[in-house]
């Protein structure tokens, strides 16, 4: 099994604004479960049981409240002090995508365990982001993916795709190899005539954004294809400083690395990429379609919400929402801003925020 969890923590959530604010972004969001999706990613990660460390990674910006959440769930669960003291936050000084995110947490645990060979620990890195079932059956997919580790590989998890979803990038998977397969080429998010190309061909699956790897393994393709996050993530040494902080020498190094996905850095390019087939059910919460999908006939006991002659419609609102003669809608009212949005249209709401964002009006993100 693996030693040690990576949270990643650091989104902005832009898809599911107003709910995703700047302020309080995508992963503190509460979407009718009674816990926040960093809650639920972080009671994923005990699930596993590790002997190392659970690293969550966060903009500095969100460490206080990331911190406040993982106290209220060691409160919650009785957790002791031998588990307690082993989850803990890494900030990062700004936003630079999972690539620098994976290098900056590889290279704290070089430094936390510079008395053991890095060939001995194997990580699962799991978005805060996603909502995951099963968690029995997720533990055991990541044994799989442990021993995929265990000779070499970058593994990811996939989805057998449920529809031709245009909000998902896709893994051609190639040859079998243990439990899982090796990868043949990841595929970028598709339009609607691809994605259903990639349903039929049945070789095809969703990309979970979930991976697991030898640390060493992952620094030597990081060094390999991007030495530009690689050297400059390399230098830093943590001395004298706590990961939930960040100092001027971090600020300087995230200045000058890239904004790149780990998939873009690393896993389109290297020849170690492998697969485990995910049997857990999974959503990366990425859109409001998604969310509406999610909740479709759960009863989330919102006693606020009226209708008449009003269906297919999903509704998050902080004050009461009477609906008459509506259909096929997304209503979503957090503070001062109310979003009113056609189902099947909420891949859009990116391009809103970068109109809002445009026209200066800051306050509503």
């Amino acid at each position: 099994m693996v030693e040690d969890v990576v949270i990643l923590a650091g989104g902005s959530g832009t898809r599911l604004w107003p709910a995703s604010r700047r302020k309080r972004p995508k992963q503190f969001l509460d979407l009718g479960t009674g816990k926040s999706l960093f809650h639920h990613a972080l009671e994923r990660a005990l699930s596993l049981e590790v002997r190392g460390l659970i690293l969550v990674v966060t903009h500095i910006d969100h460490a206080e409240g990331i911190s406040r959440e993982i106290q209220a769930c060691v409160k919650e669960k009785g957790l002791g002090k031998d588990v307690s003291e082993r989850i803990l936050v890494l900030s990062e000084p700004a936003a630079r995508n999972t690539a620098p995110a994976i290098a900056l947490a590889c290279r704290f645990l070089e430094h936390r365990y510079a008395d053991i060979k890095k060939s001995d620990r194997t990580v699962i890195v799991l978005p805060a982001d996603h909502m995951i079932e099963n968690l029995e059956v997720f533990r055991e997919d990541v044994e799989k993916a442990s021993n995929l580790a265990s000779a070499g590989k970058l593994v990811t998890f996939g989805l057998k795709p449920l529809r031709p979803e245009t909000g998902y990038g896709y893994i051609e998977v190639a040859d079998p190899f243990l439990d899982g397969f090796v990868v043949h080429k990841f595929h970028e998010k598709p339009d609607e005539e691809k994605a259903k190309e990639y349903v039929r061909a049945g070789r095809f699956y969703w990309n979970s954004g979930i991976f697991t790897f030898p640390v060493d393994t992952m620094q030597a393709e990081l060094e390999k294809f991007e030495p530009g996050i690689y050297d400059a993530i390399a230098r830093y040494t943590f001395e004298g400083i706590s990961p939930e902080k960040a100092d001027t020498e971090l600020y300087d190094i995230y200045e000058k690395v890239p904004s790149l996905s780990i998939d873009y850095a690393v896993m389109e390019k290297t020849e170690r990429a492998a697969m485990v087939p995910a049997s857990f059910d999974w959503s990366d919460v990425g859109s409001w379609d998604e969310v509406a999908r999610i909740f479709e006939g759960k009863e989330r006991g919102e006693d606020t919400i009226f209708s008449v002659n009003s269906d297919n419609n999903y509704v998050l609102s902080d004050m009461p929402v009477a609906l008459v003669g509506i259909r096929d809608m997304i209503v979503v009212q957090r503070g001062n801003v109310l979003l009113l949005c056609k189902r099947g249209e909420s891949q859009r709401i990116k391009n809103l925020v970068s109109d809002i964002e445009r026209r200066g009006k800051e306050e509503f993100l």
